[in-house]
C-alpha cells in the first residue's frame, strides 16, 4: 500500500512498503554474497582509515585518525568519493602532508599554507571551498577542546543525536564559531564512521538516520520507492523525505542505519555508476537509471531523466553480461532487469 507524504501537494509519493522491500532484498543480497556481494566489497573509506590508524600508532597519537577522518569529511560532497578516497590513500603523499590533520600543527600556519596543502593532497574540484574552513576547525578543536576532539564529543555526553546537532550548527549562519562545512548529511556520514571504525564510543548512532546522497536517493527511486511527478530539488528529497522515512524505516524494523546506509550506496556506486545491472540485486525492481546530470548542474531530481537505462546504459549492461557469460563465469548470480514487478 502506497503511503502519501505531505509533500504529496508537491507532487511526491512515499511508498514506505515499497522501499522496505528495497532494503530487505539489498541486505538479502549481501548477507547471502549474491551478484555483486559474491566477493567481499570493502567500502572506498577503508583503507583511507587504515592508513591513518597507522600513521598515528607510529607518531603515538590515539586521537590522529579520528582528526584525520574529521577534516576529510568535510570535502566529500560534490565530488566521487571514492575516487578521492583513493587520492588521500596513497602511502607516500599522505604522510608527506599528514600534518594537516593535526590540529595543533595546522594551527601554526597560515591559512593559505594549510590550504595550499590540502589541495596537494586531495586534488579537489568544486569542494575545494572546504578548504577555506580547515583551519577555522582546527583552531576550535586546539583553542576550545584541547586539541582532541573527543572532548567535544564528552561535552556532549558522548550522545549521536546531541553531537550531529552541534556539530552541523544553525544553517547558513555567517561567522559561525563552531564547527563549519558539515551539513547533515555529512555530519551523520562522519559519525557513522566514528562508530564503525570503532574511533570512539558514542551512544544512540541508530538515533541520526542515515546519511542520503546521491546514490542512495536515485536507488529508491528507481525501485519505486519515491514517485516524483516533476524535478525536485535534492534538499527537499534526501532530507526533508528520505532522510526521515529511512530513519523511520530503520527504528521500527530494527535495522542498522550503517548497514542500510552502505549496502545501498555500494549498490549504487559499483552497479548503477557502471551499468553493472547483471551484478545488481535490485535490477528486477528497478525500470530506470537517472543520471547525476540535473542534479549536478542544479541539484535536481528528474524523473523523466532516464535515458542511460534505456539507451546507452542498457546496451552496455546486456554486453557485459554476456561476456561473462561467454567467459563460464555462471556459477555468478546475473540479474535481469526486464521485467519490473508492478
Amino acid at each position: 500500500m502506497v503511503e502519501r507524504s505531505a509533500e504529496e501537494d508537491k507532487g511526491i509519493i512515499v511508498d514506505e512498503a515499497r522501499i522496505l522491500a528495497t532494503i530487505e532484498r539489498a541486505l538479502e543480497a549481501r548477507r547471502n554474497k549474491e551478484g555483486l556481494f559474491i566477493q567481499a566489497v570493502v567500502p572506498p573509506e577503508r583503507d583511507f582509515i587504515e592508513l591513518a590508524k597507522k600513521y598515528g600508532e607510529e607518531i603515538g597519537s590515539e586521537v590522529f585518525v579520528l582528526h584525520a577522518l574529521f577534516f576529510l569529511s568535510t570535502t566529500i560532497y560534490a565530488d566521487d568519493s571514492t575516487r578521492l578516497l583513493k587520492r588521500v590513500a596513497k602511502p607516500q603523499q599522505f604522510r608527506h602532508y599528514a600534518w594537516i590533520f593535526q590540529p595543533e600543527k595546522v594551527h601554526e600556519y597560515s591559512n593559505s599554507e594549510v590550504v595550499w596543502a590540502a589541495k596537494q593532497l586531495i586534488k579537489p574540484g568544486y569542494n575545494v571551498r572546504a578548504l577555506a574552513d580547515w583551519q577555522h576547525n582546527a583552531s576550535v578543536i586546539v583553542e576550545k577542546y584541547d586539541g582532541d576532539l573527543r572532548n567535544f564529543f564528552a561535552e556532549h555526553d558522548n550522545d549521536a543525536p546531541k553531537i550531529l546537532k552541534a556539530l552541523v550548527g544553525p544553517a547558513r549562519k555567517k561567522d559561525w564559531e563552531g564547527f563549519r562545512r558539515f551539513g547533515p548529511k555529512l555530519g551523520r556520514l562522519f559519525l557513522q564512521w566514528v562508530q564503525q571504525y570503532g574511533l570512539a564510543d558514542l551512544k544512540n548512532t541508530e538515533e541520526i538516520g542515515v546519511p542520503v546522497d546521491f546514490q542512495v536517493a536515485r536507488l529508491i527511486i528507481q525501485t519505486g520507492g519515491i514517485h516524483l511527478s516533476e524535478p525536485t530539488h535534492k534538499g527537499v528529497l534526501q532530507e526533508k523525505i528520505l532522510t526521515l522515512a529511512l530513519a523511520k524505516l530503520c527504528q521500527q524494523n530494527k535495522l542498522s542505519p550503517q548497514l542500510v546506509s552502505e549496502t545501498l550506496w555500494l549498490i549504487g556506486n559499483r552497479c548503477c555508476n557502471n551499468y553493472a545491472h547483471h551484478l545488481c540485486p535490485l535490477a528486477c525492481r528497478c525500470d530506470r537509471l537517472i543520471s547525476r546530470s540535473p542534479f549536478d548542474e542544479s541539484g535536481f531530481f528528474d524523473p523523466a531523466d532516464v535515458g542511460r537505462e534505456r539507451n546507452r546504459g542498457g546496451k552496455i549492461a546486456e554486453k557485459k553480461r554476456k561476456q561473462l557469460i561467454e567467459a563460464g563465469q555462471t556459477e555468478m548470480p546475473l540479474f535481469n532487469s526486464q521485467e519490473f514487478p508492478s
